[in-house]
Formats: C-alpha cells, structure tokens, sequence
C-alpha cells in the first residue's frame, strides 16, 4: 500500500486537447514571445511539454531542462529528435568542462574526502557528527553562491563569517567550523580546476566560475518554481532566444534547500515580453481536493472524469480516537497509501506505533537517520549512557540552541532544531527505559532502513508522488509558528502540496488522538 506512482498523462490519451492546451500551442505556432506557463498539480504538463515540442519547426533546435535523471530518461524517449533533454547538473558538467577545457572525472566523494584531509592538515579531529555538518555547511555556500576572497570571482553573496554562520543548523557559533569550511571549499575549487569535480560543483562552477554554455535559440524548462539562483544564470546563458517556462508557484516549498522562492518571477527578469497562460485543469486530483485548494489556487479545476473523492477528519463523530483500522475502511482493493507530515517527529512516533499494531511502516529519509544517529553520538559518545541521561542531554541542546536561535531572529534554524530534538525524544519515548543512548541509535538505524509497508514521509519529500489515499498528519503544524515574512507562503504551499498528491481520499488526522485500543 505504500508504493508511491509518478502521476503521467498518457499523450496519446482518448480526448483531444483541451482548450488549455490548444491556447498554448496556439502561442508557440503563432506567437515569438517566450511563454510562462503556470502548471497546478497533475495537470499534464509533461505531455503539454511534448505537444509543444512536436508543434514546433523539426528545424527549430530545443534545449529541454528537466529536474532530474528519472525525468531525462523519460522525456528523451517522448521528444522528436530536435530537443536535446538535459537535467542541470548534465548541462553544468558539460559547460564546465568546455570552460576549462578539460575532461571532467566526476567523484561524488569529492566534498567528504577533502573535508578529511582538510581536517587532518591542520590537525583537528572530527566526529561523524562535526564531519557531517562542515560538508553541509561547504554544501550550502555553494548554493547560496558563495565564492572565497582568494578566488578573485564575486560571488552572489559576500564571503563573511557571519554569511558562512547564517548557513549552520546550529544556532552556537562555530568560529573553528567556519574557518574549516570555508579551507574545504576553497580547496574544492582549486581541485574542479584540475578537472575533479562532485555534484554540486557540476551547478556551482559551471555558473559562477566560468562555464562555457551551448546556445539553443529555444529552450523549455521543467519544474521552473524549484529553480536556485545559479540555476537561472545558467539558463540566461543557454537561451539564445525564445524561453518556454512551465512550473507552479504555489509548489514553491525549497527556498530552505537553496531554491529561489521567487523562481519564475525572476526568472521573468530574463526577457522583456512574456505571454503568461494557464495549465490549471488536473487530471490527477478528486474533485473534492481540487475545491479545498480552489483559494489558494485560483483557477484549479478539476477534469471531468476525475472521482469525487472523499475528505474525513480522525477521529470523527464515530470514534473518540483513530487507527489505521480507521484509514484501512477508505481504502479500495490495491489502494495506495501514505501518511505525509510537515515535521519527522511526528511520523516517527506514528511509525512505533503503527510497528507495535502488528502494520509494516516505512520511513522516508535514510540521511535523515544517519544524522539523528551522529547528532545523538554528538550529545553522548557513550553508548552505554542511561536513556534517561541521554533524553536530559537532548532536551539541554534543544532549549540552548533554540534560546540562541531566538535571540539571533533565526527562524529557520529554530525550526530545524526542534524538530531534530523531537525526533531524537521520539523514539526515546518508545524504547523501553532500561535503553540506552546506543539502543536508541539502533532503533534509528532500524526504522530507517525498512524498506516495505506505509510509506511515512515528510511532505517535502512527497512531491512529485501520488496515492489514492494520503493522510495528512498533525495539519495543525502548517502553518509553522515559526515561519516569518516570505517563509509563511511557502507554509501554505506545503499544505497544497500535501493535499493534491491524493487522487481519491484524503484523511487529516492528529497524532495525539491515535491509539491502538
């Protein structure tokens, strides 16, 4: 039940295309302007893409940026023979090496291993924990677009330490990690010159550090709302003319990640003229969804064919308290299912109990255990310490680092850290007391490997997905109370997100009025 299924419109489905569809392909035949397209959930953008490609002069060469190798794979075996389909980080790759003229050797261990041998040089040893946030923190100043003074390159943002700061989970300032990020980063750029780069360096220093791009006189772009910075300067360097953009901006839910949570409309910026049309007709959502997401989507209509669907509350007028008896009486033969959460903790609490009813479970975010575990060895390296002792640790680090987060007006990161403690707390609370903090790593390790039953996921990771049946756990969370400004529409993005992966049912339910009794 928890097998998740990309949604995708057949193109050679049985109606013609709507009168969406035929607006559009209007503008490319006959129209030179770039064209922005504003694609709701499951609204057959895809085959809109390949209706477009085809309508096209086979004459006409076509850059096609899609988000990812999965998507590339399948667009190229969709597109005519004109559109060359590439995800960013295939288009950066190639860019960079003609930049410096070298062949590249791509080495997605590049990043960790200079952390280590960075580390090693001036003789500072590092935990898994430590080892693990330098090379986040390098991570993010790449995609922040942060250049070191000694490269000679501006940057997007300047090369302070109190920028560098900005970009750490943590809320104590950490002078010594800065300071080694910074080396490793630094030393990174030396090494991509040489032709060794990673993944990350395929985007960074194809944009900012000297990238020598193809030109397409039209280029189409997938996914424009999840687009970074550097993505944009990218694409202003391929599109000799005419840009064809499609994305949604009320999915617009990674701006924390590195994305540019104002991505199309600056992406706007490249061009004077824009036609602007809608793709708003889903043919993935129950029309029930559709009317619950109607405000924050004008325009969202839901095709013909699509079920009514059904939308309850756990528990209900029928039962004090909710479980998965409850969700499995809206399920249909061979339905799927997922439980999607704006926080972790909250799943993995869900998680122990659903395990102790006998219901296998599934936990998305293998690397979000892995850094629970080294948070947790962060805390305590013993693992003989006594649960008890570790819980007191946890909720030490929680209360400081939150004080901290506070204090600097650091929303983002007061988010993070609660929800990290939590789910460190979470699955203390579901072990017996006799543990200790090495048990509860173990169990970390455990319940993130699972690889079959429910599939628990946090909403982020969701999109793209869909399953029949979607329970939306703890809709109280969004929006966040510690979102502020520009972050509150990414809040209510989430909730859509959340509610348009569902094609027939969708349930909100809370985690505190669950029990198995």
């Amino acid at each position: 039940m928890g097998t998740a299924k990309i949604h995708r419109v057949s193109p050679a489905r049985a109606f013609e295309p709507t009168a969406e569809q035929r607006a559009i392909l209007d503008a490319v035949r006959h129209d030179k302007r770039s064209i922005m397209i504003r694609a709701y959930a499951g609204a057959a953008k895809t085959t809109t893409l390949e209706l477009i490609a085809k309508a096209l002069p086979p004459s006409v060469p076509v850059l096609y940026l899609v988000f990812n190798a999965k998507n590339k794979k399948e667009a190229e075996e969709r597109m005519p023979s004109q559109v060359t389909v590439m995800t960013m980080n295939g288009l950066g790759h190639r860019a960079f090496g003609r930049g410096i003229q070298k062949s590249l050797k791509l080495d997605d261990r590049k990043l960790g291993r200079i952390v280590t041998a960075t580390a090693k040089a001036t003789a500072q040893e590092l935990d898994t924990e430590q080892w693990s946030s330098i090379r986040a923190l390098v991570t993010k100043a790449m995609q922040v677009g942060i250049i070191p003074t000694a490269a000679n390159r501006p940057g997007l943002i300047p090369d302070t330490n109190e920028n560098w700061e900005s970009l750490r989970e943590d809320a104590t300032p950490d002078a010594t990690a800065v300071s080694l990020a910074h080396t490793v980063l630094w030393e990174s750029i030396k090494e991509a010159f040489t032709g060794t780069i990673s993944f990350d360096d395929q985007i960074y220093c194809s944009a900012l550090l000297g990238g020598a791009f193809p030109r397409f006189p039209l280029v189409m772009v997938d996914e424009a709302q999840d687009q970074s910075r550097l993505n944009a300067i990218m694409i202003r360097r391929c599109a000799a003319d005419r840009l064809i953009i499609v994305g949604d901006e009320k999915q617009a839910i990674y701006a924390w990640r590195g994305a540019d949570g104002n991505s199309m409309t600056n992406l706007k910026a490249l061009r004077n003229e824009w036609i602007e049309l809608p793709l708003a007709t889903t043919f993935r959502c129950a029309k029930i969804v559709v009317a619950r997401n109607a405000a924050h989507a004008p325009g969202f209509t839901a095709w013909g064919t699509n079920p009514d669907g059904c939308f309850r509350t756990l528990p209900n007028e029928n039962c004090t308290t909710w479980n998965w008896h409850h969700v499995s009486q809206s399920l249909r033969p061979e339905s799927t299912c997922a439980i999607l959460c704006r926080n972790n903790a909250p799943l993995l609490s869900l998680a122990f109990k659903l395990i102790r009813a006998g219901i296998g479970v599934q936990v998305a975010g293998r690397e979000i255990g892995k850094g629970l575990v080294a948070l947790s060895k962060k805390l305590d390296k013993d693992d003989g310490v006594k649960l008890s002792e570790h819980m007191r640790s946890i909720e030490a680090w929680r209360d400081k680092e939150i004080a901290l987060s506070e204090a600097n007006d650091t929303p983002q990161k007061t988010e993070g850290i609660h929800d990290r403690a939590e789910c460190l707390l979470a699955v203390a609370r579901n072990i017996p007391p006799t543990f200790t903090a090495g048990d509860l790593r173990g169990k970390l390790t455990e319940i993130f490997e699972r690889d079959r039953g429910i599939l628990l996921s946090s909403i982020h990771r969701a999109k793209g997905l869909e399953w029949d049946c979607v329970v939306h756990l703890d809709p109280w969370r969004i929006p966040s109370k510690y979102a502020k400004g520009e972050a509150i529409a990414q809040e209510h993005n989430l909730k859509y997100v959340c509610e348009t992966r569902a094609k027939h049912t969708l349930i909100e339910a809370s985690l505190e009025d669950y029990s198995n009794d």
